[in-house]
């Protein structure tokens, strides 16, 4: 009896087809595996951010730092010391003062393994670079923002009626209250420009979730409008997303400034407790469980009002 050697063309063309529909089956399920990984990592990083603010807040009579301030408390001519450069030791006061450590420092805590800017010139994989990467005191990349009625803008002196730092205790629930996000990942949401500074990405700029006199305070720059801080409504957010003429200093809602889609539809948020979870946009503003913040806290404590 004869033996055949090797296989036919057949059976080659079957084994092929086979290998071709299994590939076809794995590769979603591998890219599902990756995004999930990369998820988890940056909800790590969330839990670490809050580990960093609880202790800064511990260690300074219970205060939380503020997003930032002017290195110089005038300008950003000299750059600015950012809350990562606050919560991991290296804030330094004074013009003169040219610490190379502390400017564009390196850390992985302050990345999302998901975040890719949609300019790189800007941003690199991971997170945004600062506004002036060769004198502010921040995180070399940045893909986390403070909630502003938590930690507002203190840029300069005059900041301080508007603005106020908040004592970590005053926070009415601080399990339901978000004190970081995650940042956009498109450069026209968080386009500025300021007199000493030219435009550039404001990767320092703190989020909001008001409206009403919320949308004049901008997070602690200025006074605030007329009337109640408001909630957002979701649809009206959405609405301002999809609005093209809503980039950097024109936009209404600050909100804007966040990436609330990066993890398959959802964003990891770190809360005022220290812990750090997974929500849709949709679930952080729902105003029967409104997750930025009972009161802003840093202008007067005043109530976050229904509209």
């Amino acid at each position: 009896m004869k033996h055949k050697n090797g296989f036919s063309l057949v059976e080659i063309l079957v084994v092929i087809t086979v290998l071709a529909t299994l590939t076809g089956i794995l590769m979603p399920i591998l890219g599902r595996t990756r995004e999930a990984a990369r998820a988890v990592a940056c909800l790590n990083n969330a839990r670490q951010m809050g580990s960093y603010l609880l202790i800064t807040a511990a260690e300074n009579r219970g205060r939380l730092p503020a997003s930032y301030t002017y290195r110089n408390s005038t300008d950003d001519s000299d750059g600015c010391v950012h809350w990562s450069a606050v919560v991991t030791g290296r804030e330094t006061t004074g013009a003169g003062d040219t610490i190379a450590k502390n400017i564009s420092f390196k850390s992985d805590v302050f990345k999302c393994p998901n975040f890719t800017p949609d300019n790189t010139k800007s941003g690199m994989s991971g997170g945004w670079k600062p506004a002036h990467p060769d004198k502010d005191y921040q995180a070399g990349a940045m893909a986390y923002t403070a909630n502003a009625v938590f930690m507002p803008r203190r840029a300069y002196a005059s900041n301080e009626e508007h603005s106020r730092l908040v004592r970590l205790s005053s926070a009415e629930a601080p399990e339901l209250e978000i004190l970081i996000a995650e940042y956009t990942d498109k450069e026209s949401r968080i386009m500025g420009s300021s007199a000493s500074g030219g435009p550039g990405v404001k990767s320092h700029r703190p989020a909001n979730g008001l409206g009403g006199a919320g949308i004049a305070w901008r997070g602690g720059e200025a006074a605030p409008g007329t009337g109640d801080f408001e909630m957002l409504k979701y649809d009206n957010m959405v609405a301002e997303a999809k609005n093209p003429s809503s980039t950097g200093d024109d936009l209404n809602y600050h909100l804007l400034y966040i990436g609330w889609d990066r993890h398959s539809g959802r964003s990891n948020y770190t809360f005022a407790d220290g812990h750090a979870a997974s929500h849709t946009l949709k679930e952080t503003l729902d105003p029967k469980n409104y997750l930025w913040g009972k009161r802003v806290y840093a202008a007067g404590g005043q109530e976050i009002v229904e509209p």
